[in-house]
C-alpha cells in the first residue's frame, strides 16, 4: 500500500497525444453544442408554459417566461433535458472523429484511492475557504437559489438535475471535450484549464460577479483534478458533491 508520502506528484497524467478534433474544430463544435443547449432550454420552457398556462399569445409567453425563469420545477426539467441530450450530442461529435477512442478522449479512467482522497480533500478545503470569504463579506444566499429551491416540485427532481444531469454535461463538455481539443493546441493543459473554467463561469449568468468568480475558481480546481488526477471521473464526482453539499448547507442554515 502507498503511504501519504508515496502518492504521485502533481504532474499531468494525460500527456500523450490522443486523436482529437483540432482546437479550431473544437471551438466550432463547442459553439454548436451551446447553441443547441439554448435551443433545448427554449423548447423545454415552451413545453412547460404550454402545459401549465395553456394556449397563450406570444406576448404573454414572453412575460410568463421572464416571471418563471427561477422556477425550480422548470429548472429541473431544463437541466435534466439539456444535460442528457447535450451529453449524448457531445459523445456523437467525438464519435465522428475517425480513429479516436471515447475512453481516451474523455479520460474515462479509474484512479487509485489516494487520488480520490487528495482531490476530495482539496474540494472540502475550497468549500470551507469560499464559505468563510462569503461570511466575512456578509454575502447572502442569492435570490436565484432561494426561489429555485422553494418552487421545485417534486424536490427530488431538482436534486437529480443538480447532482446528476448538470454535472454530467458540464464535465463531459468542458473538462472532457473542450479541454481535450484545447490542451493539444499551443495553450496546453494549463491554458485549457483556465479557458474552460472561464467559459464554465460565463454560462452561470444567474449569479452576480462574486458567485461567478467562485465558479471560476471551482472550475480551475475541477480542471486540475481532471489533468493532474488523471481522470474525468474526479471532477464529475467533485461537481456532483459540491452541488449536493450546497443543497444541504442551504437547508441547514436558511
Amino acid at each position: 500500500m502507498r503511504s501519504m508520502n508515496e502518492q504521485e506528484p502533481l504532474i499531468p497524467h494525460d500527456s500523450k497525444s490522443v486523436v482529437a478534433w483540432s482546437a479550431l474544430a473544437t471551438i466550432g463544435w463547442g459553439v454548436g453544442v451551446l447553441a443547441f443547449f439554448i435551443f433545448v432550454q427554449l423548447m423545454v420552457t415552451v413545453f412547460y408554459v404550454g402545459s401549465v398556462y395553456g394556449d397563450i399569445s406570444q406576448e404573454e409567453f414572453a412575460s410568463i417566461a421572464r416571471e418563471i425563469q427561477y422556477n425550480g420545477t422548470l429548472l429541473a426539467l431544463s437541466l435534466t433535458s439539456t444535460g442528457l441530450i447535450c451529453t449524448a450530442l457531445v459523445v456523437m461529435i467525438i464519435g465522428l472523429k475517425p480513429g479516436t477512442s471515447l475512453i481516451e478522449y474523455l479520460l474515462l479512467k479509474l484512479v487509485p484511492w489516494w487520488e480520490w482522497r487528495r482531490w476530495l480533500g482539496l474540494l472540502v478545503a475550497f468549500m470551507v475557504v469560499s464559505t468563510l470569504f462569503s461570511a466575512v463579506a456578509s454575502r447572502e444566499t442569492p435570490i436565484f437559489v432561494t426561489e429555485v429551491y422553494s418552487t421545485a416540485s417534486p424536490f427530488w427532481m431538482l436534486l437529480l438535475a443538480l447532482i446528476v444531469a448538470a454535472p454530467l454535461f458540464e464535465e463531459v463538455f468542458f473538462r472532457g471535450f473542450l479541454h481535450r481539443g484545447l490542451a493539444q493546441s499551443y495553450v496546453g493543459h494549463v491554458g485549457a484549464i483556465v479557458i474552460t473554467a472561464a467559459l464554465w463561469s460565463a454560462i452561470h449568468t444567474q449569479y452576480d460577479y462574486w458567485e461567478m468568480t467562485m465558479v471560476f475558481f471551482l472550475g480551475l480546481l475541477l480542471g486540475a483534478a481532471r489533468t493532474y488526477g488523471g481522470s474525468l471521473y474526479l471532477p464529475l464526482a467533485m461537481n456532483a458533491a459540491y452541488n449536493a453539499v450546497s443543497v444541504v448547507i442551504f437547508h441547514a442554515f436558511r
